[in-house]
């Protein structure tokens, strides 16, 4: 998930790139020149099983809102195979480093993604040098997965720093 790819690459010597699909990366709060804009979190679809995980709530995100108009094979898949719990550590710990600041990194937004809401999509444009509109939800993984696989397979002298294309 976007919010940990820069702490599990933080230290590696072959990242060539980070893509951050449908997530914006964070700043450490002591380097942060400009905090990005605070986004109170929608709860009502994460189930807490106790103290110490949490869990996207299927039943919520799979017969409500933008989730019921994905395609019927991806539908089929995500009744199958339902989320994992995680450590709610890892949803509330701050990132450890800034790597998207050393190494090329490409976000890919939703234009109409919720999740994300337009103060945080203007935020990353001013700040980050490739964002980059996709017209989609929070859903681009499976609306729009040709994107996210032409992004990976970029070549990496293509990816222009200043480019911040939208």
């Amino acid at each position: 998930g976007g919010g940990v790819i820069g702490d599990v690459t933080h230290g590696l010597d072959r990242v060539g790139r980070l893509v951050y699909v449908a997530s914006v990366p964070r700043p450490l709060r002591d380097t942060a020149v400009e905090d990005p804009p605070s986004h109170p979190p929608d709860l009502s679809h994460i189930l807490f099983p106790d103290d110490k995980t949490c869990v996207l709530d299927d039943g919520w995100w799979l017969t409500g809102g933008d989730a019921t108009t994905l395609p019927t094979d991806v539908i089929v898949h995500l009744h199958e195979h339902r989320r994992r719990p995680i450590a709610l550590e890892a949803m509330l710990v701050p990132p450890v480093a800034e790597v998207w600041r050393t190494v090329p990194t490409t976000v890919l937004l939703g234009r109409t993604d919720d999740a994300v809401g337009p103060e945080m999509r203007s935020w990353a444009i001013s700040h980050l040098d490739d964002v980059r509109l996709v017209d989609s939800d929070h859903f681009i993984l499976w609306r729009q997965p040709e994107v996210i696989a032409d992004v990976v397979l970029e070549r990496e002298e293509t990816v222009s720093w200043s480019s911040n294309r939208r």
